[in-house]
């Protein structure tokens, strides 16, 4: 116990400063910091801790959280809400359920499109300001907030429908296979969507035009690995964006409709294969009449 207790030493510095880059003045950074230093050494005390950093760093935020709530005149950067649904003490929390909350965040972090996601990231876990996303990305300070805004709205969206189990879901974690011989007669299928990761996303966007977000969530696939397969998929003519959605643009012959497709053709294939047994006949008939060599 003491040996992890001389661990967190290596923290202050780092704590003082994600404080003092947070609230107005030094004297309220340093009282922050040193509520922070003493609730991560009573937790010690406490629970059994896997990860002392990543035990830190929510340490931090739910006492930031705490504070902002009981101020009462908050800066801007205290009104903005967490990504994460933070308590009021860390004694709310098990190691366990942070992993498993931090789990489900992570991946609803990857169904945003890299505009949201990117900003997200660096505001969270790189820590930057907004003035230094505006500067690093180029954009107004009030795009970069209207973005962070969006980005944690999807999250608890995502995240509230997927607790009701209401998401719509449908995860393309198993193989599908396609036997695809052309696609809009040039398209060669065997270069543009022999990956799994194609193949997910045109099936996703095949019914309906789907954003980035929305093949996403359909197929459980992260945003960046769609975002890296759909320039190709265009340029190869298999999927086409149409006003920010993408659409995919050749017939996908399921299984089911083919045979439901062979079921309706076998009247008219009989028919058709009658009339041209009926019409070799005739012809064989003048054929024969006829008096050239190898007329038989």
């Amino acid at each position: 116990m003491e040996e992890r207790q001389k661990e967190i030493i290596r923290f202050v510095e780092p704590v003082f400063r994600f404080c003092l880059r947070r609230v107005n003045n030094r004297q309220d950074a340093e009282d922050l910091a040193s509520e922070i230093i003493l609730h991560v050494l009573d937790g010690m005390g406490k629970y059994e801790i896997r990860s002392l950093e990543a035990w830190v760093r929510r340490i931090a935020y739910n006492r930031y959280a705490v504070f902002c709530k009981n101020r009462k005149n908050q800066p801007e950067s205290c009104s903005e809400e967490l990504v994460m649904n933070l308590a009021d003490d860390f004694d709310a929390f098990n190691e366990e359920s942070m992993d498993n909350e931090n789990e489900t965040v992570f991946y609803y972090l990857h169904t945003l499109s890299s505009k949201y996601k990117n900003i997200l990231v660096d505001y969270y876990i790189g820590e930057l300001s907004v003035k230094e996303l505006a500067e690093k990305y180029d954009l107004p300070e009030t795009t970069i907030k209207w973005r962070l805004n969006i980005g944690r709205q999807r999250i608890r969206d995502r995240i509230k429908a997927n607790s009701k189990g209401d998401n719509g879901m449908d995860k393309v974690y198993k193989r599908i296979n396609w036997n695809t011989r052309t696609c809009n007669g040039s398209m060669n299928p065997d270069s543009y969507i022999s990956n799994q990761v194609s193949r997910a996303i045109c099936e996703a966007a095949y019914e309906k035009p789907l954003t980035i977000e929305e093949i996403s969530l359909k197929t459980g696939l992260p945003t960046m690995y769609i975002e890296d397969a759909l320039p190709r998929l265009i340029y190869g003519d298999a999927i086409e964006e149409i006003n920010g959605k993408y659409a995919t643009c050749f017939i996908v012959l399921r299984l089911k409709d083919k045979e439901q497709m062979e079921k309706q053709f076998e009247p008219l294939i009989d028919k058709i294969a009658d009339y041209f047994e009926s019409l070799f006949a005739e012809c064989a008939i003048k054929t024969e009449r006829m008096s050239f060599y190898g007329h038989d």
